[in-house]
């Protein structure tokens, strides 16, 4: 009896220790009010995954709400730890075409198994475009600014190219200064004169 107890207690308190995991989800939601609930809906195929399925890169094939570039990362639980897992992450496959109703957060957008995401079929799909009043559309690009070209560049690398040549000939003036003048004194010896002179008087 103690046995079975112990062995009672301690499986309570590993589940404990498993935030969410004997979570549950409700109802779904019918399609039309999880379209007008959902900040973003699109279709898309999943290229690859990682965390065990539960984070997806996903090739974007149309549109029908929010922000949504050609290419996302959707993941489908609310921590990515290797260690944790919970009763409502979603998993996705590699290959397969799915319709994602997501928030936008997390590493691109955020999904569960409670969610209305499903295996893309095109009856689902044409009641999308019902709700929607119009087919889904084409994603933005992935990224869609662009860096205006800095014209001042070159005329900073001209101008620095003459304030070096400067810097350099003063640093090789004051170097011979420097010399001339540590030059030991020695009478009828001037670092001034010039060679043939030098030679002469000695």
């Amino acid at each position: 009896m103690r046995t079975l107890l112990f062995t009672w207690v301690v499986g309570i308190g590993m589940f404990a220790t498993l935030p969410g995991a004997l979570a549950s989800c409700a109802e779904p939601l019918p399609l039309e009010e999880a379209f007008d609930q959902t900040p973003a809906v699109f279709v898309g195929t999943v290229e690859a995954v990682e965390f065990q399925g539960r984070l997806a890169h996903v090739a974007v094939d149309g549109v029908w709400k929010g922000d949504v570039a050609a290419e996302v990362r959707v993941q489908g639980t609310d921590t990515l730890d290797p260690n944790m897992m919970t009763s409502i992450d979603r998993t996705y496959q590699v290959g397969t075409i799915y319709v994602f109703f997501v928030n936008p957060g997390g590493v691109g957008f955020t999904d569960n198994g409670c969610t209305n995401t499903a295996v893309a079929e095109a009856d689902l799909m044409a009641k999308l475009d019902t709700l929607n009043g119009a087919p889904a559309t084409a994603p933005v690009a992935t990224d869609t600014t662009t860096v205006p070209e800095d014209t001042g560049t070159a005329m900073g690398w001209i101008a620095g190219g003459i304030l070096g040549v400067i810097g350099l000939a003063g640093i090789a003036g004051a170097m011979r200064m420097r010399r001339a003048r540590s030059l030991p004194e020695i009478e009828g010896f001037s670092a001034a004169q010039p060679t043939e002179q030098r030679r002469s008087q000695s």
